[in-house]
């Protein structure tokens, strides 16, 4: 019968109900045949482990290939070229398309995956641990910025932070910025390079965006309803905002004018390299923008700036070995017409092994130089030279060069110049009150007039005293060029963050706050600084950073009673410094009785421009390889570890120094491994050009396109020198869209490592993320559920399981 279009089906009978328990019978038993085949496949995939990838012929050639650039001295190049079979080549594929290639890639998630599951709940105990460290809701200490106050906070449950302001006072009512929370909706990942209100009236935002974690960028803008005071300017701006301008395919960078009217930035060539400069007009479409500068030369990275005083644009094109620097003068400029008329003006030329920054006070540019009037000064000194004629020629000495003394660049204010540097292993600020002369400040009003004369005998610097032994400092937001207070921040191994305002006039500090981390004690830390014999020829005495619960080393580092896990961290190139900085994440390793090492290994620049230019780099570079195995020796020798008790890591170039140390040193020193976003496969990297950052690193690495430095390279690049022994555990972590060391760089090392790994050697895992970049998850939840999982494999691996 029939209802309602509905048909009414009678109750089975009993031929019928036998027939459907059959039927469901069945159903059930292929359901557990299912499952079991399901479990076999899974016990058999976690015992056999990832496929192994295939083998296709590739020849990569080093040398003088025509038609390529293979690098710029071609007297060097080796003619003809050498060859070298890399099987695993294929496994690049630009587009990251390939399905071929991601599903290796996911396999070997899946991998780890399955391999890590019964840690799952040590995970989430770890990652509650870095919660609980952590103030889910902050604001960060206020700055002026023209007439308003401008902070950064965060909300509990929010992954992204806000940027917001107060117009005149923290009274006002508050303005978000920017809401990048906002931005993050419907992507997996976000990056906001950089924002910058326009001067004068910040009246219009600029922030550039990246979504992929390639790190290429696109400008956008937004019309801020505050402080908009001037009816002319709040017409200019109705006028621009109405026409959506957007610039896509930047590297990030950015600068205004000296109004609303003009906005410079910088494009990306082929390889990813910023190396044009244009000048957007707001409210015209991008089709009409102004080409200003093209830099050719492959080696040099453009860089662009605005001076402390905010009269002068500074266009920077950088290598590893020289420098040159532009400057656009945009004092009084108003208006596309009159900013279109200003004309780059060059500093001084371009030289091999001459490096140069330029800053401005008053009608000087103040210049850090490693090469003064021919002199070779490794560290760099400071001089200065008039505005209107700034090349070499003019340049005059300010303080006589000290090798003691690193300087690397300066922050401006009208009465007083602070210098950064290092000394004696440690970041430093040096405060110096220049000679009074005419100072204009951003709005360009002349603030003093005075004589110009540079008097030696009554100037100096004074540094700035830090109250610990072990320490960081670094620059806060100094926004303001008439300030009389220069803002830095401080911290160290066991104290939290500091906002400190150091007054330039009379030396007095004020700390304005020290960030607050939930339910930690200092005084149950402790933090002290060895020294340890490199493993190198020379012996050299490597600095060792160190930081404890003091319940597991009551006497201190020297006198341990038993043997204690160990996390060894360095970094070790370009120069870049690994400081000891405070770090909540780090107590969850801490209180579970690990002791923390950063070794500051050659390479990096902790002691000095030599450490790094002159001991580790080139045909130097194996010293940072060595410096790092000495530092574990010595911690095993001085029984602060063992073997079986030492985890290692380290991230990018500090990835090839544990890859490399690995190949080195093997289970014999090590028991376990991180290796994030590994620069493993130097050789082949550093030959082809058409790969990001590969032409610029000539001047890091060395270009293995020429013979001292193939066989260098050769005779240390991580994936080259894999050989079958006994590897610790090791996890080895890649982006997908990582544009600096490509997702195939940790992906083939993982492929021929495990091929080569004896019956003995730990685990092997890697884990790709298919949503990032170089820089991990940009969700902070999502970082720290990263970073529990990194602590979790290492912690294991140390046999600490709670």
């Amino acid at each position: 019968m029939v209802r309602l279009g509905v048909r009414l089906v009678p109750p089975p009978g009993k031929q019928t109900a036998k027939l459907l328990f059959g039927f469901l019978a069945a159903g059930g038993a292929i359901a557990a045949v299912v499952v079991i085949l399901h479990r076999q496949r899974e016990k058999r995939f976690l015992r056999e482990g990832p496929r192994r990838a295939p083998k296709k012929p590739h020849k990569v050639l080093f040398g003088k290939v025509e038609g390529e650039n293979r690098g710029p001295r071609m007297e060097a190049l080796m003619d003809p070229p050498i060859e070298l079979e890399d099987p695993l080549f294929w496994l690049r594929d630009d587009s990251r398309n390939n399905p071929e290639v991601l599903n290796l890639i996911k396999e070997e998630n899946r991998f780890t995956e399955a391999r890590t599951r019964h840690s799952k709940p040590f995970q989430q105990k770890i990652y509650a641990d870095l919660l609980r460290h952590m103030k889910q809701t902050d604001v960060q200490v206020p700055y002026l910025w023209g007439e308003h106050y401008y902070y950064s906070r965060t909300v509990e449950g929010k992954s992204y932070g806000y940027v917001c302001r107060r117009c005149g006072s923290m009274d006002a009512p508050e303005e978000i910025v920017l809401d990048l929370n906002a931005l993050a909706k419907g992507q997996k990942y976000l990056d906001v390079g950089e924002w910058s209100p326009a001067p004068p009236a910040h009246a219009l935002l600029a922030y550039s965006v990246d979504t992929t974690g390639y790190e290429t960028y696109e400008i956008r803008f937004k019309s801020l309803s505050e402080g908009i005071r001037k009816g002319r300017e709040m017409r200019k701006l109705t006028a621009n905002v109405a026409c959506n301008d957007l610039i896509p395919g930047t590297s990030g960078s950015f600068v205004w004018g000296n109004d609303s009217s003009t906005i410079y930035y910088e494009k990306l060539d082929a390889s990813h390299r910023p190396y044009q400069l244009w000048r957007h007009a707001m409210g015209t479409p991008t089709s009409e923008d102004v080409l200003l500068f093209t830099e050719d030369d492959e080696r040099l990275w453009m860089g662009l700036d605005k001076t402390d005083s905010g009269r002068f644009l500074v266009l920077s094109l950088s290598g590893k070995q020289q420098n040159e620097t532009w400057v656009l003068d945009l004092e009084n400029a108003e208006g596309p017409i009159e900013h279109s008329a200003r004309q780059l003006r060059l500093v001084e030329k371009r030289a091999e092994n001459i490096r140069y920054s330029v800053e401005h006070h008053g009608e000087h540019l103040y210049i850090i130089t490693n090469n003064f009037k021919g002199r070779e000064c490794l560290n760099s000194m400071l001089v200065r030279a008039p505005v209107i004629t700034p090349s070499s020629a003019h340049w005059e000495e300010v303080f006589a060069y000290d090798p003691a003394e690193q300087l690397k660049h300066l922050t401006c204010f009208r009465d007083a110049i602070v210098i950064h540097g290092r000394a004696q292993g440690y970041a430093q600020f040096w405060i110096y009150h220049p000679p009074i002369t005419p100072c204009r400040s951003r709005s360009g009003k002349n603030l003093d007039e005075g004589t110009a004369t540079l008097k030696k005998e009554t100037h100096r610097k004074v540094p700035v005293t830090h109250p610990e032994s072990v320490y960081c400092v670094h620059s806060g937001q100094n926004r303001t060029y008439d300030s009389s207070c220069f803002r830095y921040e401080y911290s160290s191994l066991v104290t939290p963050r500091q906002t400190i305002d150091y007054n330039l006039l009379t030396g007095a500090k004020t700390i304005l706050k020290q960030v607050e981390v939930p339910y930690y004690d200092a005084s149950r830390f402790g933090c002290e600084r060895l020294e340890a014999p490199s493993a190198a020829p020379d012996r050299r005495g490597i600095p060792l950073s160190i930081v404890y619960k003091k319940s597991v080393l009551p006497e201190g580092v020297s006198k341990p009673a038993a043997p204690l896990p160990v996390f060894l961290t360095a970094y070790g190139s370009y120069g870049a410094c690994n400081d000891p900085s405070f770090d909540s994440n780090r107590l969850a390793l801490l209180e579970r009785g690990v002791v923390y090492v950063i070794a500051h290994i050659r390479g990096g620049g902790e002691m000095g421009r030599p450490w790094y230019e002159k001991e580790g780099k080139f045909l130097a570079k194996k010293n940072t390889f060595l410096d790092f195995v000495g530092s574990a020796e010595h911690l095993v020798s001085q029984g602060l570890t063992a073997p079986d008790r030492l985890a290692i890591s380290g991230g990018s170039a500090g990835g090839l120094l544990i890859t490399a140390c690995l190949n080195m040193r093997g289970a014999q020193l090590f028991k376990a491994a991180i290796c994030d976003v590994p620069f493993c496969d130097v050789l082949c990297t550093m030959s082809d050009a058409t790969i990001p950052l590969t032409v610029v690193e000539w001047e890091e690495w060395g270009n293995p396109n020429e013979s001292a430095f193939h066989d260098y390279i050769h005779s240390y690049c991580p994936i080259t020198n894999i050989r079958p022994q006994q590897y610790p555990a090791i996890l080895v972590l890649g982006g997908l869209h990582d544009p600096r060391v490509a997702y195939w760089e940790p992906l083939k090392y993982v492929k021929k490592l495990r091929e080569n790994l004896t019956a003995d050697s730990g685990q092997l895992l890697l884990k790709i993320d298919m949503s990032s970049g170089h820089f991990s998850a940009s969700d902070r939840y999502k970082y720290l559920r990263e970073k529990a999982f990194n602590y979790a494999f290492v912690l294991e691996q140390l046999l600490i399981f709670e």
